[in-house]
């Protein structure tokens, strides 16, 4: 073999073995690559399921709040519920009572006075009567106190917190007003019988002053079941104007 020949082949194979280790490090590379994108998908892979077990356990203690939070407003309706059956099992039973006592005074009238006349009596008698002990038609009073100072008056009354956002105070011709509205509709049922009642109710109050007051300046605070209003007087406002 010439010396040009032996250098040629020993160029090719130079070439080879850099082809070769070309081919190498590419492999090398694939594989090193593949590896890497296995490990990133596994990765997020778990990353994932760690999210979604969160958010599963975060939905269950969700719902799980949400039916303890409905069972205790079904345990609350239920105490709701119970407590009008008895109060209105109370009237029927105190009516039933009068009725009863009606009754036997309207035997004993009988044997004075003629029969139909005296039926007559009794049943307009009856009827005053179970009117006159029905709370449905009295007049609450609960009591509301006004106090006089040299800047205004101040009037506390009953207001129970269900119901304040349904009262107004209002000035007119230097008396205070003090009105609202309660309404309360409810039914219990069983398996022989259904209650259900409708109320509406609406109160008024009026508070007479014997010096003008103002429409500006009043203030109200809340104690417990009472609402505290304070009204200025006029002569007061203008006498802090002037100074």
């Amino acid at each position: 073999m010439t010396e040009t020949a032996q250098i040629r082949k020993q160029n090719q194979e130079y070439i080879r073995d850099l082809q070769q280790e070309k081919a190498n490090k590419r492999k090398a590379l694939s594989d090193q690559a593949q590896k890497d994108m296995k490990e990133l998908k596994d990765y997020y892979k778990k990353e994932n399921q760690k999210l979604d077990e969160t958010v599963s356990a975060a939905i269950v203690q969700v719902k799980k709040e949400n039916e303890q939070l409905t069972e205790e407003e079904r345990q609350t309706r239920l105490e709701e519920q119970k407590q009008t059956y008895n109060r209105q099992a109370q009237l029927s039973q105190k009516a039933n009572q009068n009725t009863q006592g009606t009754r036997q005074a309207s035997a004993m009238n009988s044997a004075q006075s003629h029969q139909n006349k005296t039926q007559n009596i009794d049943k307009e008698t009856l009827s005053v009567q179970s009117k006159s002990e029905d709370p449905f038609y009295k007049v609450i009073n609960h009591e509301s106190q006004v106090k006089e100072n040299s800047d205004g008056y101040t009037i506390k009354a009953f207001i129970p917190t269900h119901d304040k956002d349904d009262v107004r105070l209002t000035i007119q011709d230097n008396k205070a007003v003090l009105s609202g509205k309660r309404k309360f509709q409810d039914t219990v049922e069983d398996d022989h019988k259904k209650i259900s009642t409708n109320n509406f109710q609406t109160y008024h109050e009026e508070f007479k002053f014997n010096r003008p007051v103002a429409t500006q300046g009043i203030t109200r605070e809340r104690e417990g079941d009472f609402m505290t209003f304070f009204i200025p007087k006029l002569e007061s406002l203008k006498f802090d104007e002037e100074s």
